[in-house]
């Protein structure tokens, strides 16, 4: 799992940083849901491993690669 959190109480925050984007160790193409909320968004991985996520203040993302979460999770 991947969890990303934005602390701010006021401003969107993004995982990405005077143009650099958050690095993990995931194969480009693998679809991340996010799990925490009943619309469960997708997100997929970028070149390199990279994940660029926007988050709204004070909210936080739990991702699971796709092939991990089920129709009724």
């Amino acid at each position: 799992a991947l969890i990303v959190f934005n602390a701010h109480h006021t401003k969107t925050s993004s995982t990405k940083f005077e143009g650099a984007v958050m690095a993990t160790s995931l194969p480009e193409g693998t679809t991340l849901v996010d799990v925490l909320p009943s619309s469960k968004p997708a997100y997929v991985v970028g070149p390199g491993g990279v994940v660029d996520i926007s988050l709204a203040p004070v909210t936080g993302a739990l991702l699971f690669p796709g092939d991990q979460v089920g129709a009724e999770d």
